[in-house]
């Protein structure tokens, strides 16, 4: 009996571990979803001379309005886009449902990055393709 004890245990345990730490996840990624309501403001120099500034207010259903301004070597774009932000097994899902600006196809996934840091002031992603950092500040009005 012990020894069939020693095989049946580790089946019945696994399974729970692993309902356990999903549940952590989803309370965890409900937690950082709740965080990002609200205005974030980003000014960032990426690689290849694209300045970026941004705006972006997301509302309590992770749905958001983003007021975007690209400089490149060959002018200036500004592009207004909505969409919704969630939060899945720690990484920031963009889709975009609305296209104001260049009216392409939509919804679309935009991106998936990494979070490395959420707090009530700041939100720090990293791109799963390029690997950039991008810091987001909290607007406090």
């Amino acid at each position: 009996m012990k020894s069939s004890l020693i095989y049946i245990l580790p089946i019945l345990v696994l399974p729970a571990c692993s309902r356990s730490d999903r549940a952590g996840a989803i309370a965890s990624d409900a937690a950082l979803q709740e965080k990002l309501i609200g205005r974030w403001r980003t000014d960032a120099q990426l690689p290849g001379g694209n300045h970026v500034q941004s705006e972006t207010v997301i509302d309590s259903g992770g749905g958001y309005l983003e007021h975007l301004t690209n400089t490149l070597a060959d002018g200036v774009r500004t592009i207004t886009l909505g969409g919704t932000m969630q939060v899945r097994d720690g990484l920031l899902i963009d889709t975009i449902t609305n296209d104001f600006t260049w009216h392409t196809v939509v919804p679309r996934v935009a991106g998936a990055d990494r979070i490395i840091r959420l707090d009530e002031h700041e939100l720090a992603v990293r791109d799963t393709n390029s690997h950039e950092t991008i810091t987001y500040r909290k607007d406090s009005r």
